[in-house]
């Protein structure tokens, strides 16, 4: 049902909601591994031998890569929440010294340069 939401269009040419936003195309990405990943085990489960799936189809191998690269995804997002975590005052120091270098002073630089050599 969530699918179909993400999927519903409010006329034939307008974008979809999954189209417009980055969350709602996660989500909808997750949504189709999972329902691929409940078909896949109801097919192991439904009597077919682990040892011909992997002799004679590929899905045996794209299931297993979706499962890998979704555990990729924790592991490496765990990871990487924790650093930021244990070290919020650095992060948060070098992110204030980024967007201040790169916005704020990047902004006086260019008005200066501009100020100083106007074009004819």
């Amino acid at each position: 049902m969530i699918l179909r939401v993400l999927d519903w269009r409010i006329s034939p040419d307008a974008a979809a909601l999954k189209d417009v936003s980055a969350t709602a195309q996660q989500v909808d990405i997750r949504l189709q591994q999972f329902c691929y990943w409940l078909f896949s085990i109801l097919l192991c489960a439904n009597g077919k031998e682990l040892e011909s799936i992997t002799n004679s189809h590929p899905e045996y191998i794209r299931f297993y890569n979706s499962l890998w690269l979704v555990a990729n995804d924790v592991i490496i997002g765990i990871a990487l929440g924790s650093y930021i975590i244990e070290n919020s005052v650095f992060v948060a120091s070098q992110v204030d010294k980024i967007f201040n270098t790169w916005s704020i002073e990047g902004l006086r630089r260019m008005i200066s340069w501009l100020m100083d050599g106007p074009v004819d």
